[in-house]
């Protein structure tokens, strides 16, 4: 089976290294450590799942603005916020933008894990219910 592609954008690189691997059994992990990096990968490639830090450094461009980027070139990519601050206005700026989810880095790696593999269930139900869609409607085009 082919492991779902998930992009893991992180200015740490041993935050990022140390999930990556721990995703990298049930997903195709590509890591990315900075904004524009990360934009040309979402421009060349579909990411259905990705987890974004929301600050990625000192940079001009955050994770928002990034945010923002992905959801309007791929409104259906699930996007997974992570943070190493608390910041109510910024979870609920980020969910108005489109997030799926969002993540304190302070969460254990297993709670991260599990919250992918969620959305991944999601993405395969959802997946699955298009392709049933697209059978039943090609059955009833075929018995008029």
């Amino acid at each position: 089976m082919n492991k779902l592609p998930l992009l893991l954008v992180d200015d740490d690189p041993t935050f990022a290294s140390i999930l990556g691997d721990r995703l990298s059994n049930s997903y195709a992990v590509t890591l990315c450590h900075d904004f524009e990096s990360a934009r040309r990968e979402v421009q060349s490639t579909r990411y259905p799942i990705i987890l974004l830090d929301v600050k990625l450094g000192t940079q001009e461009k955050t994770g928002i603005d990034l945010l923002s980027l992905i959801k309007k070139s791929d409104p259906d990519s699930h996007v997974v916020m992570v943070s190493g601050l608390d910041d109510s206005q910024t979870m609920m700026q980020t969910m108005h933008l489109g997030a799926s989810d969002f993540l304190s880095k302070s969460n254990d790696w297993q709670q991260i894990v599990e919250r992918v593999d969620l959305i991944a269930e999601a993405i395969r139900y959802r997946n699955e219910n298009r392709r049933l869609r697209c059978i039943i409607g090609e059955a009833q085009a075929g018995g008029e």
